[in-house]
């Protein structure tokens, strides 16, 4: 810093007027020559995960007493590496690890869910085409990877599905009874349609917008029913891991009062301004303090420099009323995110419009009190969705993972049953494999499942069936970028039960008796 100076006296003093915000300086002499400000050295350290701007204030003066002032103004860059913590959720505008429940309301773009969907009632799906994952070159609107259950079935009530996007499709792992219609019941062009039995007419099903030949579909090439299609345990492995990894970077926003006077993130009144900064903002509250506010204004735009990131700590069952944001739009909404890191239960409520990504992979979500928008994505464990539209506002920016890690991966798993019968046998696997304590952003882990009959898995949690009886040694390797684990438990696939064929005759009738003879046959 001195060497920038002019006509740095020999003789004289070096002192901090004004100190950072959000950091220290030190003083130091290295050459223990005290009245020389010449050789001193000034050595500015930032706040723990602090990023942004700061600035101090220093004077110089010589033994005359004539002094100069001057400001250093200093930008932190966030260290780490770059990465995206919603790229596991593949670009769909709601992403859930288990079941999605609709009763109302639509998704403008595409929404997959680890389990079921339950259809309580009509809902609209994939009108965009801001989605990015696709099987065999066509696009997919709606991803069911368990079956479909269809609650009005058999009843005059309407609960119907529509897959708004002509070039959208669907795909859903269990037909479990289900029927998919590439043509009308007359056998005539018609899109497609998908209802609970072998009944057209129904009022209940899951209607597309796009026919067979257009999107080059049918029972044979690229079929509807499909299982298997995405390995939704280790996307929410890895956003889990995301989440907790940006829950831990320290508070960095500049916040104010409707006042202007500046406050903590503690404590929040219910107006609050946020002074967006270059780079990676971090406004850190609780739940309490959010619900607090009731107006959150942004004094600056969300865009690709001023990134909000939104660290909510409400653990076990949150309410959120949500706040009324002033001077953000659906066109801001990417470079704002909301974690959850620690919610299990997530009621959206209020009536105010969510401006940015809600990230909840914890969390049930519920969202059947709100009616209004959610612009950006929604991620979550499970979801009870009736109201409002969620639009397209996928979370853009690249955040710095505050953990490089270092830990490689202890491979455990359970199964469901570690014996099972020939006739109908399926495994279910239970994947636990973890880091402990280390979230490792960076570092997914992978898997590889050996299933001791030469068949392979790369999904997290798979389920298996034998086709002949025996004993199988199941093994599961778990690998990361710092080394790999293995565990392997036993599964037996019982042989059949030979059940007994009884044959009898009549082999002497007379004197008052009858004389049978019964034959018994090992099947």
């Amino acid at each position: 810093m001195i060497a920038n100076d002019n006509d740095v006296p020999s003789i004289g003093t070096i002192v901090i007027n004004t100190p950072p915000t959000n950091g220290i300086v030190v003083i130091t002499d290295p050459n223990n020559t005290p009245n020389n400000p010449n050789d001193d050295v000034v050595t500015y350290t930032p706040n723990p995960n602090y990023s942004g701007p700061d600035s101090f204030e220093y004077t110089v003066c010589d033994a005359n007493s004539i002094c100069d002032t001057a400001v250093v103004n200093i930008t932190v860059i966030p260290s780490g590496i770059p990465y995206s913590p919603i790229a596991p959720a593949n670009c769909f505008n709601v992403f859930i690890e288990n079941n999605v429940t609709v009763a109302g309301g639509s998704t403008n773009g595409s929404l997959a869910m680890g389990g079921d969907l339950i259809i309580n009632g009509n809902y609209s799906v994939a009108a965009q085409d801001c989605g990015c994952f696709d099987v065999n070159g066509v696009n997919i609107g709606l991803l069911v990877n368990g079956n479909v259950n269809y609650t009005h079935n058999g009843t005059p009530t309407p609960a119907v599905v529509t897959v708004a996007g002509a070039n959208q499709y669907v795909k859903i792992g269990d037909a479990n009874g289900s029927l998919t219609w590439y043509k009308d019941e007359l056998n005539a062009p018609a899109p497609i349609k998908i209802t609970p039995d072998a009944t057209y007419g129904n009022s209940t099903y899951i209607q597309l917008t796009g026919t067979s030949p257009s999107l080059g579909v049918d029972a044979n090439n690229n079929p509807v029913f499909e299982s298997n299609v995405f390995d939704f345990g280790s996307a929410f492995q890895q956003l889990k891991t995301n989440s907790l990894d940006m829950s831990g970077f320290a508070n960095t926003a500049q916040l104010t009062d409707n006042a202007n006077q500046a406050i903590s993130n503690v404590g929040l009144p219910s107006t609050v301004k946020i002074n967006l900064q270059n780079g990676l903002n971090y406004l850190n509250v609780t739940g309490i303090d959010l619900n607090n506010v009731n107006s959150f204004i942004f004094n600056q735009t969300p865009d690709v420099d001023k990134i909000l990131v939104i660290n909510i700590d409400a653990d076990g069952t949150f309410n959120w009323d949500v706040w009324a944001q002033t001077n953000i739009a659906l066109a801001d909404s990417p470079y704002v995110i909301y974690n959850f890191f620690n919610t299990d239960d997530l009621n959206i409520e209020g009536s105010e419009a969510v401006f940015g990504t809600v990230l909840a992979p914890f969390a049930n979500i519920t969202k059947t009190v709100n009616n209004a928008e959610i612009n950006g994505q929604l991620i979550g464990k499970s979801l009870v969705y009736e109201a409002g539209v969620t639009n397209c506002a996928n979370f853009a920016p690249q955040l710095n993972a505050k953990n490089n890690g270092g830990t490689p991966p202890t491979a455990e798993f359970t199964v469901d049953n570690s014996s099972s019968c020939l006739e109908g046998n399926e495994f279910v696997f239970s994947n636990t494999s973890n880091t402990g304590l280390d979230n490792q952003p960076l570092h997914p882990i992978t898997y590889l499942w050996e299933f001791g009959d030469g068949t392979t898995s790369s999904f997290m949690n798979p389920s298996k069936s034998y086709s002949g009886y025996g004993s199988y040694n199941v093994k599961l390797t778990a690998t990361n970028t710092f080394g790999s684990s293995s565990q392997t438990i036993q599964v037996v696939v019982t042989q059949p039960i030979n059940h007994p064929v009884i044959t009898q005759s009549v082999t002497d009738v007379g004197n008052g008796s009858i004389t049978r003879e019964f034959t018994i046959t090992n099947a």
